[in-house]
Formats: C-alpha cells, sequence, structure tokens
C-alpha cells in the first residue's frame, strides 16, 4: 500500500514539475476619481510703483594744483645805508670794531679784529661789478709767552707698616671614646595570634504591643452671642414742625427700640 502512495506522489510531482501552474491576472480596481481642482482667486493688483528723482549730478572733483611761488621783486631804488660800531675794552683786552657803507651796487668797509698774538688786524674792502678786494694790514707786534718746561714732581709711595702675619691656629684633635660595638636583637619571623570570632547570637525581638491612648474630644462650646444695639439714624425735621410736635417724634421712635432690642 505504502509504494503504491509513493508512485502516485512521484508522478505528482512530474506533472506540477512540466507545467507550471497558471494563476488569473488580477482585476484592480478603478482609479479613484478626484473633485476637480480649486480655481484661485488671481493675484491682487499692487498700486504702481512710486517714482523717484534721479540722483543729483555731481561734478567730477578737481585736481589739486600747487599754488604758484610768488617772488619778490627786486627794489626799484638801489640800496644805501651805512653803519659802524667799535668796542674797546682795556680789562679784558678786547678791540675791534666794523664800518661799512653802500650805495647802489657800490659797497666800502674796515673791520678789525685783535688776534691771539697781541696784534689787530685791520681789513679794508671793496665790493663792485668787479667782484670783492680787501687790503689786510696789522698792528703791533707778536708776543709769545715762554713755557719753560717743569719736570712732574716724583712722588714715592708711602711704605706700609709692617704688620706681621700671625701663624695660622690649629686646634687639637678632640678626642671621642670608641663606641661600644652594636649588637642588633636576633630575627624572629611575625606570627600573628589565631583569630576566634565568637558565634552570633541574636536576641529575639519582641515588640512591645501597640496601645493607642483613647481620644476624648472636647465638648463644643460656643461663644454667646451678643448683637450689637440698633441705633437708628435721627430723623431730622424743620424747626417749626419740630416745635409743633415733638411728642409724635418720640411715640414713633420707640417702637424701633423694641424691636431691635427683640432681635
Amino acid at each position: 500500500m505504502s509504494y503504491k502512495l509513493a508512485v502516485a506522489a512521484t508522478l505528482v510531482a512530474l506533472c506540477l514539475g512540466s507545467h507550471p501552474p497558471r494563476y488569473a491576472s488580477p482585476i484592480y480596481a478603478p482609479r479613484p476619481s478626484y473633485e476637480p481642482k480649486p480655481s484661485y482667486a488671481p493675484p491682487p493688483s499692487y498700486e504702481p510703483k512710486p517714482s523717484y528723482d534721479a540722483p543729483p549730478s555731481y561734478d567730477a572733483p578737481k585736481a589739486y594744483k600747487a599754488p604758484e611761488p610768488k617772488y619778490h621783486e627786486e627794489p626799484v631804488a638801489p640800496p644805501k645805508y651805512n653803519f659802524n660800531y667799535a668796542v674797546k675794552d682795556d680789562y679784558s683786552g678786547a678791540d675791534l670794531g666794523h664800518s661799512e657803507t653802500r650805495d647802489g651796487y657800490q659797497t666800502t668797509g674796515e673791520y678789525r679784529v685783535q688776534l691771539p698774538d697781541g696784534r689787530v688786524q685791520m681789513v679794508t674792502y671793496t665790493a663792485d661789478k668787479d667782484g670783492y678786494h680787501a687790503e689786510v694790514n696789522y698792528e703791533g707786534e707778536a708776543t709769545y709767552t715762554e713755557h719753560t718746561y717743569k719736570p712732574a714732581p716724583a712722588y714715592k709711595p708711602t711704605p706700609a707698616p709692617y704688620e706681621p702675619t700671625p701663624a695660622p691656629y690649629e686646634s687639637p684633635d678632640p678626642a671621642y671614646a670608641s663606641p661600644a660595638a652594636y649588637e642588633s636583637a636576633p630575627y624572629s619571623p611575625y606570627q600573628p595570634e589565631p583569630y576566634h570570632p565568637s558565634p552570633y547570637d541574636p536576641s529575639p525581638y519582641h515588640p512591645a504591643p501597640y496601645q493607642p491612648e483613647p481620644y476624648y474630644p472636647a465638648p463644643y462650646r460656643p461663644a454667646p452671642y451678643h448683637p450689637p444695639a440698633y441705633n437708628p439714624a435721627p430723623h431730622y425735621q424743620p424747626a417749626a414742625a419740630k416745635a409743633a410736635e415733638p411728642e409724635e417724634a418720640v411715640a414713633e421712635a420707640a417702637p424701633v427700640t423694641e424691636a431691635a432690642t427683640e432681635f
């Protein structure tokens, strides 16, 4: 029986392998129809753009031009002057002076200077279109101070005082007693004592029974209420009516007082 089932299964497998199964084409639902596209209002129209004035036009900067130098013109009239000065001091020996005269381009003058050798140098000069011309003369005789050579004094250094040098001190060596020989104790290894913990024996816990204290609320005793006495506002009347009816006003006010007392 099992052999027949195996043969039947083999045949079914061969049939399925040679002819693949065929499937029906799927049926799709129709595409959904959407609502028509919304219509939007046209964009708002704005006012025309404002027109601005054209920017002002500026001229290009001018190139800097340095001002031309102004030269002083030569005087129309020819120069004409004269001056002189002199210094003579007998205390210091100063003897000098200068004088000059000019008329147009013709200049003449003279100056004098005292020289270190005692003479006085006099220079007479002339300046014109042909150039400068000078004539030099001297007054006095040159004198020179004779200097005699004197050798510088020879100084001898002062001998230093004799101070004998003391002999160096040598302290004697201290005598110390020789130390005793050190004898170390014999080495013994550390041996800790054995540890014997005591056995743990906790005592039993017996909690005390809970006994709440009785609660005795205090009796409520409200405070007595004493309403305030009612004092009605006075009733004013004209002077003539009040003088004529004083008893009626008192009779009317009495019931109000009794009503307040009863309340």
